[in-house]
């Protein structure tokens, strides 16, 4: 039986990686593979220093532990792309070095390399000697194999798709048509300034000014010490086009696309979001910008259209184009849900995962 010990963020808190994490390890279960969690979630959230330390050292002993009794283990992590989770992960790939297990590195985000470049020159030097043992490294597309240019031989690096959890999947279904007033915009991410969640705020106030018949909703999770506070600045404005809601998932998420008429995500930074191949499989029109791996997202422009970000008049404005023809939301709208079916299924994205850990491991 093959075993994993599996290191990752799992929900709850409800993100991107996290459901990422939560959908590989469930399809990788099976009679012959036998999954260790290693969650990360506690180590990474809000709590105070020592007792994040206290999480991490619980960690590494369980890791190293399951090392030493289990020679055929196999260490998959999901790398972080921050500074201090860079120091958090190096110590699984030093354990997993010393041990001669096999260890797979998976990066769900597009700013991995520029924190690791970031950190002093003699803790940088430990971390890439580590990640040159990696058995290989998974990245959300091909232009962000870049980030382990040098590291690691091309042949070690793989650019493998998000999948979509099949519950969610069965939700969906082809959209014949839209609102007719008023029109609704969904933005469906954690309310983070780099999300771009401000520069569409700032799209309603002009869409208000504009005397549009538009509704915009947010929903995600309010996270503290942002650039804008989402609910002083409806305030302030006396913004009554704006719904926020908190984080939803399953029917009540679908639900929420399901009322949309185009889904917009400003980010200025990205991997390969959830929520833009979530939008993709109910049928909507995607507003977003050209970051990180979002255009390998489309094989072409045809359910896309891309703003630049921090520009909230360009995005008001590419709203405004889309919602003046009819014909061109369904057409964006068919042509995503087409694509996400041929390719963002978890069933693709585990089977590439398996050939990926199992065909590598002997590395």
């Amino acid at each position: 039986m093959t075993k994993i010990a599996f290191i990752a963020a799992f929900p709850p808190p409800v993100t991107g990686q996290s459901l990422a994490a939560d959908l590989l390890k469930n399809g990788l279960l099976s009679e012959d593979v036998d999954i260790f969690d290693l969650n990360l979630a506690e180590p990474i959230g809000g709590e105070i220093l020592p007792r994040r330390l206290y999480h991490l050292a619980v960690l590494e002993g369980k890791l190293l532990f399951l090392c030493i009794c289990h020679g055929d283990l196999i260490v998959y992590m999901q790398l972080g792309h921050g500074k201090h989770a860079l120091l958090r992960d190096l110590i699984f790939m030093l354990t997993a070095m010393m041990t001669r297990h096999p260890c797979f590195g998976h990066v769900h985000g597009s700013g991995f390399r520029n924190a690791l470049e970031s950190l002093p020159q003699p803790i940088r030097y430990i971390e890439k000697k580590c990640i040159q043992h990696l058995s290989a490294a998974v990245v959300l597309s091909d232009s962000l194999k870049s980030m382990f240019k040098v590291l690691l031989d091309d042949n070690r690096i793989f650019a493998v798709d998000n999948g979509i959890d099949p519950a969610f999947v069965a939700l969906t279904q082809d959209k014949f048509s839209f609102n007719s007033e008023p029109k609704h915009i969904l933005f469906l991410s954690n309310l983070i300034t780099a999300k771009g969640f401000a520069t569409l705020l700032s799209a309603a106030l002009i869409a208000q000014q504009n005397h549009k018949n538009w509704i915009f909703t947010f929903v995600g999770q309010k996270i503290a010490r942002q650039d804008v506070d989402i609910d002083s600045y409806i305030q302030e404005n006396h913004l009554h086009n704006v719904i926020v809601h908190d984080v939803m998932l399953g029917e009540e998420k679908h639900t929420a696309y399901s009322e949309a008429d185009i889904f917009v995500l400003p980010s200025e930074y990205e991997g390969q979001p959830l929520c833009i191949l979530e939008a993709m499989f109910e049928s909507l029109p995607v507003i977003t910008t050209k970051v990180g791996g979002i255009p390998e997202i489309f094989s072409d422009e045809t359910g896309v259209r891309y703003v630049n970000p921090n520009d909230p008049m360009g995005l008001y404005q590419q709203i405004d184009t889309i919602f003046s023809n009819p014909e061109l939301l369904i057409k964006m709208g068919t042509a995503n849900r087409k694509l996400a079916l041929s390719r963002f299924t978890a069933e693709k994205h585990i089977a590439k995962m398996k050939d990926i850990l199992f065909a590598n491991k002997n590395r």
